[in-house]
């Protein structure tokens, strides 16, 4: 990712390649009485409003699918543009890093 440049309507312009704020979704997978996940959810939240992003709250013991996938692996963070979720244990350092 980054910036390319593009001929558009006969003019060079530099174009970014980098998701905008709009176009991420977060999404953060949680369970009632995860003590982890509070942990983490105090951790992203902030960061996400900073940053403008979606930040979707999905408590798996309502969704079959999630908590197929990450019953055994909360929290998660995942992006909508990605296939890799970030797993705990992550700090603000790793959240920032996710988001590049």
């Amino acid at each position: 990712m980054g910036a390319t440049l593009r001929r558009i309507s006969g003019k060079l312009a530099i174009v970014s390649d980098v998701l905008t704020k709009q176009d991420m979704k977060l999404r953060f997978y949680t369970t009632d009485g995860c003590h982890l996940c509070d942990e983490a959810w105090a951790l992203i939240n902030p960061i996400a409003q900073r940053r403008g992003l979606t930040l979707e709250y999905v408590e798996i013991m309502d969704d079959p699918q999630a908590e197929a996938r990450f019953a055994e692996s909360i929290p998660v963070l995942e992006r909508s543009d990605q296939e890799q979720p970030l797993h705990w244990p992550f700090d603000t350092a790793a959240i920032y890093r996710f988001l590049l």
